[in-house]
């Protein structure tokens, strides 16, 4: 059944201790609140997949294709897609909705063997979309991207979780133009391509043309967690090309992470904030600021810099 759980948290700051609760619920995939019955499709290239063996879930809907367009087709709202571990499903697919889940079946789930190859790139549609999740997954393919987001600045994802990847061989791997909430937790990067490896917002403090903000979009909280992003394969073109660029951040975390191996030019990882995607000269107010930078590795070969750091309105407490 769904369970509520309470976590208490404690700061300290010298003299002074402030404690808060957080009330999470935790909801079942299998119960209302979540994915039950048809609301969940296996996705088999080798065969029919059977529901309720072979750790698809009992009452699911099942579909025999190679394509992750056809499984991903139209709006993911309320669904959950699950693909065979140990499969190998081509073509792209626009992730789009609210309320939405693409993982894995079949045992790899929270592992790093045997999970789905995807050779295409999963983009997540930039309007009217959030509350989404993609885990479990290897993208291995040349020249091409993992996850992307860049179609409408003008509409913010949010709360997009992006769990248990790997990207291998891609000219790009995690690439979001402006995102909010977004989490980027035990993430594989290998085989880097001509660009940034992930970059993080880099639309940066984009001007928003939608509702009564003319000047700036909701980018707050990203947290990368746990990952490994390593640079090898960047060429040496003259350009900084960074294992993980991040154009603007509020209120971020990135802990537990190792970060490695730029071009001869970049950094390792690079934090940095701009105005807007054509960085006018006029400042719109966003600092880059509330920043926890812990706990990391940052080692390899790089330019100069082996971390940078080029806010240009940046803040600290």
């Amino acid at each position: 059944m769904d369970t509520a759980y309470v976590a208490t948290v404690t700061a300290h700051n010298g003299a002074y201790t402030a404690s808060c609760q957080l009330g999470v619920t935790a909801h079942d995939p299998a119960r209302a609140n979540g994915f039950a019955g048809t609301k969940t499709t296996c996705v088999s290239a080798s065969g029919t997949p059977v529901a309720g063996s072979g750790g698809c879930p009992a009452g699911a809907a099942v579909l025999n294709t190679s394509s992750a367009g056809t499984a991903l087709n139209g709006s993911r709202s309320g669904k959950r897609t699950l693909f065979k571990c140990g499969d190998t499903f081509t073509g792209g697919a626009s992730l789009s909705g609210v309320t939405w889940s693409v993982g894995a079946y079949g045992g790899c789930q929270d592992t790093q063997s045997n999970r789905p190859i995807m050779r295409g790139t999963f983009n997540v549609n930039m309007q009217s979309t959030g509350d989404g999740r993609i885990a479990d997954l290897n993208f291995e393919s040349t020249g091409g991207s993992a996850v992307l987001s860049n179609s409408n600045y003008d509409y913010i994802p949010y709360q997009i979780t992006l769990y248990n990847l790997l990207s291998n061989g891609n000219n790009t791997s995690f690439y979001t133009a402006q995102g909010a909430q977004w989490g980027y937790i035990q993430l594989v990067q290998t085989g880097m391509g001509v660009n940034q490896g992930t970059f993080i917002n880099y639309a940066q403090n984009n001007q928003s043309q939608w509702g009564t903000n003319s000047l700036y979009n909701n980018i707050d909280y990203q947290a990368v967690l746990g990952s490994s992003f390593n640079g090898v394969g960047a060429p040496n073109n003259g350009a900084g090309i960074e294992p993980v660029r991040v154009s603007a951040c509020r209120m971020c975390v990135f802990e537990n992470n190792v970060f490695e191996n730029a071009n001869n030019v970049g950094s390792v990882f690079k934090l940095h904030n701009g105005n807007t995607k054509i960085t006018s000269p006029t400042w719109t107010g966003v600092y880059t600021e509330l920043i926890e930078i812990s706990d990391n590795v940052f080692s390899g070969t790089s330019g100069a810099i082996l971390v940078d750091n080029r806010a240009a309105e940046w803040r600290h407490r």
